[in-house]
């Protein structure tokens, strides 16, 4: 995710019109890589938890909502594009990037569970 953020930065600042193709595109497989790497871990892990007879399917429902999500992101990204521009768009995607990845580091050791387990009955 932070990588994502670093990526638009250089695709906002640093490609210009004298840019060379070879820096743009370099660019642009960088940005796929980070948003549709996370989509392909997503299917991994539905894969694995997942019944043997079932993995396939996991896998496409969990792409399935990967890609809908990231579609239906982009229309909020339109509106934004429409109102400040490209570059506005992508410097909003670059801070929503880092306040994200500031709250993971943030939140990272919180324990997964909120209530204190209950200790198990015996049974007589």
């Amino acid at each position: 995710m932070l990588f994502t953020g670093v990526f638009y930065h250089a695709l906002v600042f640093f490609i210009d019109k004298t840019s060379s193709e070879v820096l743009i595109t370099g660019v642009g497989f960088l940005i796929g890589v980070c948003v549709y790497g996370a989509i392909c871990i997503y299917g991994v892990v539905a894969t694995e938890c997942a019944p043997t007879h079932l993995s396939g399917t996991s896998h496409a429902f969990c792409a399935l909502a990967a890609n809908m999500g990231g579609m239906l992101a982009g229309l909020p990204l339109t509106y934004i594009a429409k109102l400040y521009n490209w570059s506005g768009a992508f410097l909003v995607m670059e801070v929503i990037i880092f306040a994200y990845v500031l709250i993971l580091f943030a939140f990272q050791n919180i324990s997964s569970t909120m209530v204190p387990e209950k200790p198990m009955k015996k049974v007589e």
